[in-house]
């Protein structure tokens, strides 16, 4: 489904990218990225808060990339949450003239330990990457 942003960009919402293959061996000290999110919203409150799900997929769909196709077959295993309010974000005004707020580019870093997933949340700055930790929020049903 489309929908414009506050930048005025045209998105598609319910994109899925496979993190972790399934019967993946992981080792316990490799990191899994999921690159490329950015938030963008007219308060600057959109920027300062970061929220990312992460979904899980058991259907036969080899490389599932839409959460409408075999919708069934998905289930929200988790969120990761970050605060990232300490970064600096400055208002842009989009093409009709509209102030909004852009987060820089994340990327979410998971490291399936042998009990639990860390998450952390990275970015670029000056050409270097800086992380802040995330919280792992489960689902109640799980």
């Amino acid at each position: 489904m489309k929908y414009i942003d506050a930048a005025g960009e045209e998105k598609l919402r319910d994109g899925f990218d496979v993190i972790l293959g399934k019967n993946a061996q992981v080792p316990e000290s490799k990191e899994f990225r999921l690159k490329g999110f950015r938030t963008t919203g007219s308060s600057r409150r959109i920027a300062e808060r970061l929220s990312i799900d992460i979904w899980a997929y058991r259907g036969q769909l080899e490389k599932p990339k839409w959460l409408d196709v075999d919708a069934s077959n998905f289930t929200r295993l988790c969120s990761i949450d970050a605060d990232v309010s300490h970064l600096s974000v400055e208002p842009k005004l989009n093409k009709e003239g509209t102030p909004y707020f852009q987060s820089p580019r994340f990327s979410v870093v998971l490291l399936f330990g042998l009990t639990e997933i860390v998450a952390s949340i990275a970015w670029n700055e000056d050409g270097v990457e800086k992380r802040t930790s995330g919280v792992v929020i489960y689902d109640q049903d799980m």
